[in-house]
């Protein structure tokens, strides 16, 4: 069948991003389009700004192993809108109107799940708030996060002499640290399995993607509570 080339304005059709799409459209494709829409999403977008968004959203993934950084779930850059899906984080919100918004170090990559403005997501919250919605949830005095613990082991891998990427029996004993809180929990949609595959990846380094979110540099010193403080593994000599 022929193929013809056509534009698109989308206003949000299918869970597509609104903007202006190039597409290829295959007669013999609209009864497959028609009954799985998110086919629909393997366009390219013309639009320079949402081109650009897309590619860091990428970037920020790919650097993370396609890991959420909240969750360690593997995210798939193939769909929209999906609970495992890949979305731009703004860990402080967008809403909060504050200049640090669209900073590099301020954006993560996470999965739709994480991300999304239903309880127990975090939608417009920031890292603390959504830690404290997921403490309720899961009944934890605590959460952490699997970017936390990527930059957790990361930094302290050669006092741990740990070698990178971690083995499945290194990555082991790191989440065996962490669990050694009684009231600390391990954010997971799923179980712990997701924190080990991620952590046998090759660790990101903190470069011009900032793929783990803050440096550790860039805080201010703060007074931490006993629970945080009881929440963070001590680096400890093997």
């Amino acid at each position: 069948m022929p193929k013809t080339r056509t534009y698109l304005v989308s206003s949000n059709p299918f869970g597509v991003e609104p903007g202006v799409y190039e597409a290829v459209y295959d007669e013999s494709l609209r009864l497959t389009f028609r009954s799985n829409p998110r086919l629909c999403k393997r366009v390219t977008s013309t639009n320079a700004e949402e081109s650009k968004a897309r590619r860091l959203t990428l970037q920020k993934a790919a650097a993370l192993g396609y890991r959420c950084w909240y969750c360690g779930q593997a995210m798939n850059p193939l769909t929209i809108g999906a609970p495992e899906s890949v979305e731009i984080e703004h860990q402080i919100p967008r809403s909060s109107g504050r200049s640090e918004v669209e900073r590099l170090e301020n954006m993560v990559a996470a999965c739709r799940r994480c991300n999304n403005g239903a309880y127990p997501g975090k939608g417009e919250q920031d890292v603390e708030g959504f830690r404290m919605i997921l403490a309720d949830y899961h009944e934890a005095g605590r959460v952490v996060f699997f970017g936390e613990v990527l930059r957790w082991v990361r930094d302290h891998a050669a006092q741990l002499h740990l070698n990178l990427p971690l083995t499945a029996h290194d990555a082991q004993r790191a989440l065996g640290w962490y669990r050694e809180g009684s009231c600390v929990k391990l954010h997971s949609w799923n179980d712990d399995a997701d924190y080990l595959q991620g952590l046998c990846l090759a660790l990101p380094a903190d470069g011009f993607l900032f793929p783990l979110g803050v440096p550790a540099q860039y805080w201010k010193p703060t007074q931490r509570t006993s629970t945080e403080a009881n929440a963070l593994p001590r680096a400890r000599s093997a």
